[in-house]
């Protein structure tokens, strides 16, 4: 079963990782599905991607576009800790820095537990900086 387990998350960390990287701008709304899933937020220099979030969703397009982007620091557990560790100044500086930096990829994901298990996974794989 363990075994099982692990290719499955295997194979979904890869098909996360090569999914659209999508921009926070005025087009994230209508890319995003109503769908339960897992996303990973990174900041993308000339040279890397910095894993910054990754979180799991009932409905990926109201947490990402709706409470992280748009939300403010109390809606988005990112925005708070990007204003706590002093990354940005608060809620709207936050938001700019999504909007220059960053990007979100997604994964659906209908079953609660295998999405439980995959967010725990990835999180330990990817080890975002703002999950810690």
């Amino acid at each position: 079963m363990l075994k099982r387990e692990g290719k499955i998350n295997e194979y979904l960390l890869n098909k996360l990782m090569s999914g659209s990287r999508l921009p926070f701008n005025s087009k994230l709304h209508s890319s995003l599905p109503n769908k339960a899933g897992v996303y990973y937020i990174f900041e993308e220099t000339s040279t890397k991607q910095i894993p910054l979030y990754l979180g799991k969703a009932t409905n990926l397009y109201y947490r990402v576009y709706k409470e992280h982007f748009m939300g403010t620091p109390k809606d988005s557990n990112l925005k708070g800790k990007l204003i706590n560790s002093h990354q940005c100044k608060d809620g709207n500086d936050a938001k700019q820095y999504l909007r220059e930096r960053c990007f979100v990829q997604y994964v659906e994901i209908e079953d609660e537990s295998l999405r439980n298990s995959f967010e725990r996974f990835a999180i330990n794989s990817l080890k975002p900086r703002y999950n810690f």
